[in-house]
């Protein structure tokens, strides 16, 4: 078996096998209506060797060569079986010929064009198969004919006046034993002569008029050689192009004519459209497209191919493909590889790193396409190339930007952060690259040093703590924290090397370490300089130019950024610490002289005698005293915000009638209410409502809410406290009749220390922030409505059934928030 069909050819091979019966069906049945001989006959014998032909051509175009003679060997059994079927002649089996033809090749043409290298292959074979089957016929038939066999009916002669290929039969003695119609007007070019006119007569006792063509010497030399001939000749007499095969047989030779002047129009515009096309092909600057010989030497190169390989065509012509890629692959076999993978598929892609003259790489999409000529020979290949090394560069800049935020933003532990980040980039990117990060108050040092190589590793580690400023050759790292610009350096010179270094010896070890180019740009945010990310290459691993410079910048910015917020985040941790710690501190030491203060002033108003001042004296411990609840209240709300701040306020929940709590309220502010002339409401429950709650932090709540109301409640007004609903949650409203909130204080209302202009004075401002948290905490709501002038109505949710621990806060839970 010959391996090297072609793709397409393997696949027509395929098609054909799975269409055999399908063949043989329609072959059977135009047959019968257009060959007398076939009407009256079984169809196995009208079939006869038909399916072991397809077959045979099937493996013709798979590559097979000894299926051409056995297609020859089944043509000549066929006309045997035939000629004793009887009814038969030469006309009607070139005819059975023509139809198979035109049933097999319209079939496969039907489900796919089928390409012409395969079409020319089986119309050959059906040729030589006829022309075997003629003169196998031809042969028994001239035999018979000299004991006095009749000559064929009108009925066949007929059907062989409608055949469009000239036949003619001549034995040893040069007589010419059949001839048809389209033979005649081929041979003599007109249509006087009759075939019977002909047969039995040597063929020189009227030579054709085309005899002065390579017709008579074909013939001569096939009858000496006893080996079948065949060619194409241009007839001037008839202003045709034929194909002529002629095969010889021990009793004579038969020659077949073939009209093929559309098929030589068709191969004259193929070759004026190719010559074009070549000519297109050589001005394309976009794309590498040359061709190799089957051995894969180039064998053309175009003006693309010399712009992206660097190869002018002299320098390249007649060296093997492989040179065009990069060494270890070349190494690795990727060449023939790909040779090999389009010699069996017919074609291949491949997309992957490429080498230019200078050595450079640049990524690049190739199709390898193998040709093959009409007979299933491989020509060569044709490659076709682009260069995507922008496409490329461009998509792994964005996937590192992809990553390097997510690693970026994955921890706020600077040293962990900056090392994968540099994993990222490394070998990537760079050879090897270094952070250099700033301290305040400190010099600047590399917190992060990562080198491809493992030994190169140990030699940069060395270098930065023997020699801090070895990157400083034409400017580096710190040339870029002093000045805030980036630096670029495309090329290191040796001779920088060795001006730069201290000894020899520190000069063979940057020469070891390898310094050919880099880039190193400011760390900076928000106008400060906090390092410097500087990338080395060693070698040729990119470009590194304006383009990759800002590309570089972009991810300074975003290392930048993460310094910055780690940055704040210790100085936040820092000020919180510090503020936990005063006020402890100051809660603690405050407690205690309060106390004193507060005994002090009960035990002067206990204080018997003391005569006219009495009243005054009283006056002014009732004042102390009320001074010491105040700081004490406020000493408590400091604690309790910054407990709510650090999620650790503590809170003991209980199952709790609603009832009570607004029971609770009416009692305690009932007479404040009434000293300042301002109605309480509080509309009690008659549902039997029981909430889960903390009832000391919830009363905190209260006491906030509704002391704020009647606080800037004018007398006159109104404070209301009710429950609206005790589904799912219980909700609360505290509504006064006050002036109002203004819009642009509502999103602060609950922020810690923070007040409106004109309550400014009045306290802390923690109240509203603890009720906050503390209404979160039980996994509530709080909100306010309000308008100026129209009073303000706060809003808060608790729960009706017993909170899992694993719960979390409202807002993870999905709170509705804003304002209802």
């Amino acid at each position: 078996m010959n391996l090297r069909a072609n793709g397409t050819a393997q696949a027509t091979s395929a098609r054909l096998r799975r269409s055999r019966d399908s063949i043989c069906r329609d072959w059977l049945a135009i047959a019968r209506a257009r060959i007398p001989a076939a009407k009256d006959k079984q169809a196995r014998l009208v079939i006869n060797s038909l399916p072991e032909c397809l077959q045979h051509f099937a493996e013709l175009l798979a590559g097979d060569a000894s299926a051409r003679q056995q297609l020859r060997a089944l043509g000549k059994e066929h006309g045997e079986q035939r000629f004793r079927l009887g009814g038969y002649s030469i006309d009607q089996i070139l005819l059975e010929y023509s139809l198979l033809r035109e049933v097999m090749l319209g079939l496969l043409q039907r489900e796919e064009p089928v390409p012409w290298p395969e079409m020319q292959q089986l119309q050959s074979a059906i040729d030589e198969s006829a022309t075997a089957s003629v003169v196998e016929f031809a042969r028994l038939e001239h035999t018979l004919q000299r004991t006095g066999t009749t000559p064929p009916s009108e009925v066949i002669r007929t059907v062989a006046d409608e055949f469009q290929d000239g036949v003619l039969v001549v034995d040893r003695e040069w007589r010419i034993a059949y001839v048809n119609h389209s033979a005649l007007r081929i041979l003599y070019g007109d249509s006087e002569r009759m075939p019977r006119m002909l047969q039995g007569r040597p063929i020189w006792e009227d030579p054709p008029t085309v005899s002065t063509s390579r017709l008579f010497k074909g013939q001569i030399d096939a009858v000496e050689r006893n080996q079948p001939a065949e060619f194409e000749e241009y007839f001037p007499s008839l202003d045709r192009w034929l194909r002529v095969s002629i095969t010889p047989s021990p009793q004579g030779f038969v020659t077949l004519f073939r009209d093929i002047t559309a098929h030589h129009q068709t191969q004259q515009s193929l070759l004026e459209i190719q010559t074009s096309f070549r000519l297109m092909i050589q001005q394309v600057k976009d794309y590498a497209i040359f061709m190799l010989d089957p051995e894969g030497y180039v064998s053309s190169w175009n003006e693309g191919a010399e712009r992206i390989k660097g190869y002018k065509a002299e320098e390249i012509l007649g060296q093997h493909f492989r040179r065009l890629y990069m060494p270890e692959d070349a190494k690795a076999g990727r060449p023939e590889h790909n040779l090999q993978k389009a010699r069996l598929c017919g074609a291949t892609t491949d997309e992957w790193w490429r080498c230019r003259k200078d050595g450079t790489p640049f990524w690049a999409s190739l199709t390898i396409t193998a040709m093959y000529d009409g007979d299933g020979r491989l020509q060569g290949y044709a490659k076709i190339l682009k260069d995507l090394t922008e496409r490329k560069i461009a998509e792994e800049q964005q996937k590192l930007l992809a990553n390097a935020g997510a690693v970026l933003s994955a921890s706020l532990d600077a040293n962990d952060t900056l090392r994968k980040l540099a994993r990222l980039i490394v070998p990537s990117f760079a050879s090897w690259c270094v952070i250099h990060t700033v301290e305040t108050g400190r010099t600047e040092n590399a917190l992060v040093l990562l080198h491809e190589s493992p030994e190169k590793q140990l030699l940069l580690e060395e270098l930065e703590r023997r020699h801090p400023d070895f990157l400083e050759l034409a400017g580096g790292p710190r040339k870029a924290m002093r000045t805030g610009q980036p630096v670029l350096v495309k090329q290191v010179e040796a001779s920088f090397l060795a001006t730069f270094a201290k000894d020899p010896q520190h000069a063979a070890k940057l020469q070891e370490l390898g310094i050919e180019k880099y880039v190193s740009v400011p760390l900076a945010a928000h106008g400060k300089v906090m390092g410097a990310l500087t990338l080395v290459s060693s070698g040729v691993v990119r470009e590194y130019d304006e383009s990759f410079l800002s590309f570089v910048e972009d991810v300074g910015r975003r290392v930048a950024m993460t310094l910055d917020n780690t940055r704040l985040y210790r100085e936040t941790e820092r000020a919180v610490r510090l503020r936990d710690h005063i006020v402890a501190v100051v809660s603690h030491d405050l407690r205690s002289p309060l106390t004193a203060i507060n005994g002090a002033a009960a035990l002067l108003k206990r204080t018997p005698d003391l005569g006219e001042r009495a009243a005054s004296i009283q006056r002014q411990a009732d004042i102390i005293s009320r001074s010491v609840e105040r700081m004490g209240r406020l000493i408590s709300d400091l604690l309790d915000a910054a407990r709510i701040e650090a999620e650790s306020l503590s809170l003991s929940p209980q199952e709790t009638p609603v009832d009570s709590l607004l029971e609770e309220v009416s009692d305690t502010f009932e007479p404040l209410a009434h000293e300042r002339s301002i109605q309480l409401v509080v509309e009690r429950t008659t549902s039997g409502c029981r909430s889960f709650v903390d009832r000391g932090r919830i009363a905190q709540v209260f006491s906030n809410l509704v002391g704020n109301a009647l606080k800037f409640t004018p007398a006159g007004g109104k404070v209301s406290v009710f429950i609206e609903d005790c589904d799912q949650e219980a909700r609360f409203c505290v509504k006064d009749t006050g002036p109002g909130i203004k819009e642009a204080d509502l999103p602060h209302v609950f922020d810690a220390y923070w007040q409106a202009e004109h309550t400014k004075g009045t306290g802390a401002g923690l109240g509203l922030a603890i009720a906050k948290g503390i209404i979160e905490g039980h996994g509530g709501r709080i909100w306010v409505e309000s308008a100026p002038g129209a009073g303000a109505a706060f809003y808060f949710t608790l729960p009706t059934k017993k909170r899992d621990k694993r719960s979390g806060s409202a807002e993870e839970m999905g709170a509705e928030g804003g304002i209802h």
